[in-house]
């Protein structure tokens, strides 16, 4: 009883098989189908009108591509006839089949302008053919032709791919130090779209980290004045120290620009040490700030000083002959910065230490009642914290008493 039960499930399994067998030879569909990115030739609006004998085929024909089956797809277009739907067949399975029928496509476009199958068959070929540019904007023609989310999506999809993707890879190659690979991605979306925005800003960003100042006036020429570009321009003459322009760049930006103010102020500060005498700039420069120095910052920077009141001029033997007496002897008068009243001497050679330097700045901001900075500490660090360097440089001095000095009052 067992063997003859086996058999009979044998026997069955073979009938089942060469059913299948003979259905696929004898071209039925298969019940699963694809979805081959692209329309029937009769879905949509614009679609040529036909007669109802080849409106059949190629329904017949569209069945079968979708099944997989080219070969009865290709017979169903050729009985269709020569209507431009049975052409978009005929052009939709040359595409399956990995040719290219974008010349076919274009010249059914052309005699059908709002035919939105046709259209989103072109921009999958073009697509295929790698001709980014022209598949997104086939594309975007396309989903307005035909107004419903899977062609809005395609053009979603698209975007995200060679413009949205790229453009965030490019920013982080750009923060990474990648100049190189960071102008390639923005070339590959100006490839897209010419006039993006943001590739032509990633690109002008990329030039100037890279020091390239000449070459990104072209980019920055094709924003116009739209605010980052100016922010690009005002950093390129920063770059060349040229502060005045600068300056006049950052006045331009609209007033609600989140940077305005900083920019401005920075660009403010540097001309007014830029236009110091030759000494003062040596303190700003200097990478290793000496007393002497951090004096002549103190008073070049606050010049307030000079007119509070103050005690006797000290006798100090050791800074005559320096260029920065007169600022040395006024911050001495002002109590900014201790000297050896046994010796009178100033020790203008030594480092500035950073305990120095706090100590005066803080002396200096009592003395003209401005706001003292929140100096970070080993048990307290928080972002808005100062943190001096080791050793204090010029321009740490610099940058933090003109900041002073342009805030308000304590």
């Amino acid at each position: 009883m067992r063997i003859g039960r086996s058999a009979a499930l044998a026997a069955c399994a073979s009938l089942l098989l060469l059913l299948a067998v003979g259905c696929q030879s004898a071209g039925r569909a298969p019940l699963a189908s694809v979805d081959l990115g692209f329309p029937s030739p009769l879905a949509g609006p614009g679609h040529p009108q036909i007669d109802s004998r080849s409106k059949r085929q190629v329904e017949r024909g569209w069945a079968a591509l979708l099944s997989g089956r080219l070969t009865d797809a290709t017979a169903a277009a050729a009985k269709a006839g020569e209507s431009d739907p049975a052409r978009l067949l005929a052009a939709q399975i040359a595409l399956v089949e990995k040719l290219n029928p974008s010349d076919e496509l274009r010249d059914i476009v052309s005699r059908h302008p709002d035919y939105a199958a046709a259209v989103l068959t072109l921009s999958v070929a073009q697509e295929k053919a790698n001709d980014e540019r022209a598949s997104l904007e086939t594309a975007r023609r396309g989903a307005n032709l035909w107004d419903v989310r899977r062609w809005r999506q395609r053009v979603a999809n698209l975007e995200d791919r060679w413009v949205g993707e790229r453009l965030a890879s490019g920013r982080e190659a750009l923060s990474a130090g990648d100049t190189k690979r960071a102008r390639e991605l923005a070339a590959a979306v100006l490839r897209v779209e010419s006039d993006n925005r943001e590739a032509h800003l990633l690109d002008a960003e990329a030039l100037v980290a890279s020091g390239s100042l000449e070459e990104a006036d072209p980019e920055l020429d094709a924003l116009g004045n739209d605010p980052e570009a100016i922010v690009l321009r005002g950093q390129i003459a920063e770059k060349r120290d040229d502060w005045t322009t600068a300056m006049s760049l950052y006045e331009s930006l609209p007033p609600n620009h989140p940077r305005r103010a900083e920019l401005l102020d920075r660009a403010r500060r540097r001309w007014r040490l830029a236009n110091m005498p030759q000494y003062v700039q040596k303190a700003i420069d200097s990478p290793d700030l000496t007393r002497a120095q951090l004096a002549v910052l103190l008073v070049a920077l606050a010049p307030q000083v000079e007119s509070l009141p103050a005690t006797a001029s000290p006798l100090l033997t050791d800074i005559v002959e320096l260029p920065g007496h007169r600022e040395i002897v006024v911050a001495v008068r002002a109590g900014l910065i201790d000297t050896d009243e046994i010796e009178h001497r100033f020790f203008p050679d030594r480092e500035a230490e950073a305990e120095t330097v706090r100590t005066a700045i803080d002396r200096l901001c009592k003395i003209l009642d401005k706001d003292a900075p929140a100096w970070c500490s080993s048990s307290v660090t928080v972002p808005t914290c100062v943190q001096l360097g080791k050793p204090v440089t010029g321009h740490e001095v610099a940058d933090l008493v003109l900041q002073i000095m342009e805030g308000g009052s304590g």
